[in-house]
């Protein structure tokens, strides 16, 4: 089977998804003139009306920030914008002119002259804005919601519902929480995350600061209001992080506040950086679009389009692709004014075994499930993803496997014709991120020299995308793999199997070679799961095997306690004196204490997968809800660590078994990808039988 043959590539018309268009800028004034009986006619300037705007600025009250109203949206206050500066109580009043009011987002620079009532003098400037539609109140929260419906252009009230559902918090983002008592739980809540937003950002911020003045794929200098933008972005995406930090008690009950902060800033920066590459790929993205949408293209007729998400090109018996489609008819608006497109993945393995599929990452999850809001269903080859036809901005709406996620999307196009080959897949490789569990940086061939130093023919394109998903649906793994385990009641609860100590019966016999099948079936319902894993673990004597020693903690905690994910390379060292025996991963966990409670765990992972040795980390509780003909658990005030997972873990009862399940977090995305004659022209140069898919 040679590169394709069998499936064209394909178009990612609806599935590109996009930060939102600048906001337009109005506004304007007009002349009159008055003629007396047998006098000249004099033109006589008309006095705009004007209106007085109070705005608070609040991280805690902020002194001396400059506020302004931001007409231009490029994140400065310059002349002619209506501005002034706080008080000692943060509030200001602007002098707008009324036809502008309520159509522009408010501005607060926030400089190291500027002084914060709860946390002192400003030591790292910063800014801080408003939507249009509610400016009396500018923070760190408001921030986020102006960057959100920015960028996923949605009002307010729908990235301010986001937003709280991201981070959990209850209390309105628009509220003062400076003023709030001391027993308004939610506002000190909000308070919190404020404060970590500010120094997230600071730090974010500094860290970028590499790329200012350099220029973008659009040829535009990056300044450092275009790193605080972006860095926003990244905030909103990393929000359940913040948020749950927010409210974890080691946090919250600190004897060093700032410490605390620290501790959670820095890991974020660390885990979660912005890169130098991130704010250049991100901001070229945006005014390419914006390029785009000042030429005001013609619209064409429907043809087959394809993009090239992805290829890793070994030879001919070892590759991948993932790559999307839309004929003619696809890329013809239905009733609704709807496009379609399908999505294509294919490799071959082990030296030649094809294989091809739609949905899923690998082809081993092909066939996951989620709930489209009336059944559980899969996306096989050939199902057709639908959205909006791009505007001139690149902008669409799209619906991605039947509602497994949707979202915005924002698209923008470089010409390559007549580059080569290899210097378009350099540049390619050097986009920050990656595509289908693929690096940017593995793209094309390993072998570069098979590229020579051909060029792309006419109408070839570098399509730049920037996705905003707004929903994601609950979905599970249907391999029997992924089937939660139920441990034999005398096994969960438990015991102290340690020589001298009154050895557990059921414990001591379990080994690393005892046969797991032994111990444990297939559960069949959550009712069982709740009531066998209470967080009793076995405890065993330390021991040693071929890849070192335990240690004098030889916990084991599988027995009694429940995945919620893996934490990949999360231990910067292993402990000492142990070599191989764990892994550098770390575990987390959930256990059942009674009536809807829970309790988190961060545990160790012995060599081959046997979890050990955890601590609590955190408590939360648990709800079941019917969904179809399945019953769904999913769980709240999950730890803090558990924000760098890239789901949020459910329990999916189904058919008599449960399985493993997940949520994926609402994370936006850049990406590249080739156009329909750039990737016929590189896939026949990797495959010389390859005869191209043409409108």
């Amino acid at each position: 089977m040679s590169i394709l043959r069998k499936y064209p590539l394909a178009s990612s018309a609806a599935l590109a998804m996009a930060v939102a268009a600048a906001l337009s800028a109005c506004g304007g004034g007009s002349t009159s003139g008055d003629t007396g009986a047998g006098m000249p006619s004099t033109p006589v300037a008309a006095t705009p009306v004007s209106k007085s705007v109070p705005v608070k600025v609040i991280d805690g009250a902020i002194k001396n920030a400059l506020v302004c109203l931001d007409k231009n949206t490029n994140g400065a206050c310059d002349e002619g914008e209506p501005s002034a500066r706080t008080d000692a109580g943060g509030n200001a009043t602007l002098s707008v002119p009324e036809a502008d009011a309520g159509k522009f987002p408010m501005l607060a620079l926030v400089g190291t002259d500027a002084v914060d009532a709860d946390f002192g003098p400003v030591t790292t400037a910063f800014s801080m804005t408003a939507p249009a539609d509610k400016p009396a109140l500018v923070s760190p929260l408001t921030t986020l919601v102006q960057v959100r419906a920015q960028s996923a252009r949605v009002s307010s009230t729908e990235a301010e519902a986001f937003l709280k559902a991201q981070s959990g918090l209850s209390a309105s983002l628009f509220a003062d929480y400076t003023t709030a008592p001391a027993s308004d739980t939610a506002a000190g809540d909000a308070k919190v995350l404020a404060r970590l937003i500010v120094l997230s950002s600071q730090a974010q911020t500094s860290s970028a600061l590499g790329a200012i003045g350099q220029k973008d794929a659009s040829g535009a200098t990056i300044t450092k209001a275009d790193i605080e933008k972006t860095v926003g972005g990244s905030l909103i995406d990393n929000l359940a992080i913040l948020g749950a930090a927010a409210v974890d008690p080691a946090v919250r009950q600190a004897g060093d506040a700032s410490a605390a902060y620290k501790v959670v800033v820095d890991d974020l920066v660390a885990s979660k950086p912005v890169t130098r590459e991130a704010v250049v790929a991100k901001l070229g993205i945006e005014r390419l679009a914006a390029a785009e949408a000042a030429a005001a293209p013609t619209a064409s007729p429907p043809a087959l389009t394809a993009s090239l998400r992805m290829v890793v090109f070994t030879d001919l018996n070892n590759y991948y692709l993932r790559n999307f489609w839309a004929t003619a008819a696809d890329n013809t608006p239905d009733a609704n004014g709807l496009v379609r497109n399908y999505e294509v993945r294919a490799e071959k393995v082990n030296g030649g075994v094809g294989r091809e599929w739609g949905f899923g990452s690998t082809y081993e999850r092909r066939g996951d499930l989620h709930w489209n809001g009336a059944n559980w269903v899969g996306c096989p080859v050939g199902f057709r993803n639908s959205g909006t036809v791009r505007d001139v901005a690149g902008n669409s709406t799209y619906n991605y496997c039947d509602g497994f996620e949707r979202g915005t999307s924002k698209q923008a196009s470089v010409d390559i014709a007549g580059r080569t080959f290899t210097s378009v897949v350099n540049d390619i490789r050097a986009f920050p991120g990656g595509d289908s569990g693929k690096k940017y940086s593995e793209f094309g061939p390993t072998n570069m020299s098979l590229l020579g130093s051909a060029t792309f023919p006419a109408g070839s394109k570098l399509l730049y995308v920037t996705n905003n998903p707004t929903s994601t649906a609950p979905s599970y793994d249907v391999q029997t793999s992924a089937i939660v385990s139920l441990i034999s009641a005398e096994v969960a609860a438990g015991g102290d199997a340690r020589t001298g100590s009154g050895a557990s019966p059921a414990c001591g016999p379990i080994l690393p070679t005892t046969p797991v099948s032994s111990y444990t079936s297939q559960a069949t319902t959550l009712d069982a799961l709740i009531a066998a894993n209470r967080g009793t673990p076995c405890l065993f004597n330390p021991s040693t095997d071929g890849n070192g020693s335990s240690g004098t903690r030889n916990d084991w905690w599988s027995n009694s306690t429940l995945s919620v994910g893996t934490l990949a390379g999360y231990y910067a060292s292993l402990p000492a004196g142990t070599a191989n025996f764990y892994t550098r991963d770390a575990n987390l966990r959930v256990a059942f204490t009674g009536a809807n409670a829970v309790t988190y765990y961060l545990c160790q992972v012995r060599t081959g997968g046997s979890t050990r040795n955890c601590g609590s980390i955190g408590s939360g509780s648990y709800s079941i809800s019917t969904v179809g003909d399945a019953r769904v658990m999913s769980f709240t005030n999950p730890p803090a660590l558990a924000g760098k997972l890239t789901y949020n873990r459910i329990l999916v009862e189904r058919g008599g078994k449960v399985y493993y399940g997940y949520v994926n977090k609402p994370v936006s995305s850049d990406g590249v990808r080739l156009n329909l004659p750039a990737a016929n022209a590189l896939i026949k140069q990797l495959d010389p039988s390859f005869e191209g898919i043409t409108p």
